[in-house]
């Protein structure tokens, strides 16, 4: 019971940001080279990003586990790029209470590049872009510090519940080069709560519930932007047995109208200028042999208008790959996933888009 537990547990912990890292139970480094193109239009020029993240998980003891994750990369865009670090995240929690209540503690240090040139700074906006899931949507983003507290508990034989807090404290840093004025991003509050239903003891139905809401971001001292408050909703289906694994998930967020600065106050923009988002996800794995493993994809990003009639976004994405195991310690993965969709940026202004993904990586536990 209390592997089902903690099975729940991790799904509000993910959505959870920095606030909680994943609690693993032997040393584990993972690392993966990610390859990503896309193209848009008629226009001959790519935006291509080669990323390479890691993360270390560390079990100090079998109830506390310290991470460290940090991405570094390079982004193309016609004759332009932009190189750099991600800010590295260190992440601990803690499990007490029979394993039922994860604590997370955490910190961001400022090692990613920031203080962009213009070039820089476009590119930065083009690869931040929700629709196209770069592995590095962002580079410095300043210090941060967070909390969290992650809870699960079962109420029947067959439903399991959790729920959880946390908190993110962002710093003030400089995202342009010589700009005179720090620019101090605001904090960030979230809420979740879920549920699991234990169909068979081989698979489960899940839900979860996040809000998340975001304070005022200001430049030198002044109120001069506010994101509006984010609803995000889950719901899937996990099958897992010692021949197939299969995971199909469906997410839904809209986040609510911005208040953005008129010269005197902050003020609730007319219309929303954020459309609603969503997404539907299913991934397969096939135990072929004790070693190897062959893996499918597929996904669907159907991002609406905003009340600007702005915004809009279709891509579908299918592929496969392999994993090998040669032994206990060391898996291998590769894998290929083809995009295809049209965005629009306006009423007459939509564009078709193509692209591509090529992952290498591996998973070594020590």
């Amino acid at each position: 019971m209390k592997k089902l537990i903690f099975s729940l547990l991790l799904i509000p912990v993910c959505l959870m940001a920095q606030a909680v890292s994943v609690h693993t139970t032997r040393p584990t480094l993972q690392t993966r080279l990610y390859f990503q193109n896309y193209r848009m239009g008629d226009v001959d020029a790519s935006l291509n990003q080669v990323s390479m993240p890691l993360i270390l998980s560390w079990p100090i003891r079998s109830d506390v586990n310290v991470q460290m994750r940090m991405t570094p990369g390079s982004t193309f865009f016609d004759d332009e790029s932009l190189a750099g670090l991600s800010d590295l995240y260190v992440n601990a929690n803690y499990l007490f209470w029979e394993q039922r209540i994860m604590a997370g503690v955490g910190v961001g240090v400022p090692t990613g590049t920031s203080k962009l040139d213009q070039t820089g700074f476009q590119i930065a906006r083009l690869i931040s872009n929700n629709a196209f899931r770069f592995q590095l949507p962002t580079y410095g983003q300043g210090m941060s510090v967070n909390g969290g507290l992650a809870m699960a508990y079962p109420v029947s034989d067959v439903a399991i519940v959790g729920a959880g807090l946390n908190y993110i404290f962002r710093n003030k840093y400089e995202p342009v080069a010589e700009s005179h004025d720090d620019y101090n991003p605001g904090d960030l509050a979230g809420a979740n709560m879920g549920i699991d239903f234990l169909l068979t003891e081989q698979s489960k139905f899940f839900m979860d519930l996040l809000f998340t809401y975001y304070f005022p971001d200001y430049i030198a001292g002044q109120e001069v932007f506010e994101a509006g408050t984010k609803f995000n909703f889950e719901m899937g289906y996990f099958f897992n047995s010692d021949v197939w694994t299969v995971l199909v998930n469906g997410v839904f967020r809209q986040r609510g109208k911005n208040d953005i600065w008129n010269g005197a106050s902050l003020t609730q923009e007319i219309k929303n200028s954020n459309g609603p988002q969503f997404e539907l996800g299913g991934t397969g794995r096939y135990q072929a042999t004790e070693r190897l493993a062959g893996l499918g994809f597929l996904e669907l990003r159907a991002f609406g208008k905003n009340e600007y009639d702005s915004g809009a976004a279709t891509i579908v994405g299918l592929g496969g790959g392999v994993d090998y195991a040669p032994n206990r310690q060391l898996t291998l993965d590769f894998s290929v996933k083809l995009y295809f969709g049209q965005m629009s940026g306006g009423e007459d202004d939509t564009q078709s888009v193509n692209g591509f993904e090529l992952t290498t990586g591996c998973i070594y536990q020590f």
